[in-house]
């Protein structure tokens, strides 16, 4: 059973928010970064670390956003009700587990000198690419997927952006020199557009719009490439979220209408 403590919402910040700055999430991510860059700390907050805060997955932000966030709020982290302020305030021993957000990120930068493909699991020996290319290369892919996801909910999107690319990088020399059955091809190019959706959400969330852009176009190519219509919606919608993000409802309409059309065929059970 998960645990109950998870599950309490931060309403003192969320309150904050609503109330006092009257913004929404995005707009208070915002805020974060142009604050933290003030203060000489980039940072890569996004609308969905600031709902993490406020639906209680975070007990206490990690050092930096601490710090930020009561410059921007003028309130401790215990007066915006994150649970685990007073352990950290008052030093608690190392026998309490410290939550996901306040992991040390001098570790993080350890593992990313490694270079591209060391933090999610993608690489070549040597670093050439595979001879041929079968199933294990494609489960490697997906798992880097589910690992940039996990790794920017902890610790934000700035550095593994770059990480992200290279990986992707990587993944289109597997394509481009490596020998693979036309189904393995298929399934990893369905990889590899599911790839590049998570990399243009960090381009997106590190305030590099035109790359999200780019990348979420190739997500639409690789769908279209292997035939696979869940992906290819995928793609639409997160083309019609960035669009509706910069301020283009146009496009962000017509996006979400191809998402519409494609959606169509897939179904669901019972229907």
């Amino acid at each position: 059973m998960a645990d109950r403590r998870s599950t309490i919402p931060n309403s003192v910040l969320r309150r904050v928010r609503e109330e006092e700055f009257q913004m929404s999430r995005m707009e208070f991510a915002a805020g974060v970064r142009q604050a933290g860059e003030e203060m000489g700390e980039h940072v890569g907050c996004g609308p969905r670390l600031v709902a993490a805060w406020e639906d209680g997955e975070v007990d206490c932000p990690r050092a930096v956003y601490r710090r930020i966030l009561t410059r921007m709020t003028g309130r401790s982290m215990q007066e915006l009700d994150f649970r685990a302020a007073a352990a950290l305030s008052a030093a608690a021993d190392s026998t309490v587990p410290r939550p996901r957000e306040e992991r040390d990120p001098v570790d993080r930068r350890d593992v990313l000198r490694d270079g591209a493909g060391a933090v999610l699991g993608v690489s070549f020996a040597g670093g050439d690419p595979p001879g041929r290319i079968g199933a294990t290369h494609v489960r490697a892919v997906t798992r880097a997927v589910a690992t940039l996801y996990a790794e920017d909910h902890d610790h934000g999107s700035v550095t593994l952006r770059q990480e992200a690319s290279r990986t992707l990088h990587q993944v289109y020399q597997w394509l481009q020199n490596g020998t693979c059955s036309v189904a393995t091809e298929r399934r990893l190019r369905t990889a590899v557009g599911s790839l590049s959706i998570a990399a243009g959400w960090l381009s997106f969330d590190s305030g590099r719009p035109g790359d999200a852009h780019s990348l979420y176009g190739e997500a639409l190519a690789a769908a279209r490439i292997s035939g696979d219509p869940e992906l290819e919606a995928h793609a639409f919608g997160c083309l019609s979220l960035l669009a509706k993000a910069q301020g283009r409802p146009r496009e962000a309409v017509a996006a979400a209408q191809g998402a519409q059309t494609v959606a169509r065929s897939l179904g669901s059970p019972g229907c």
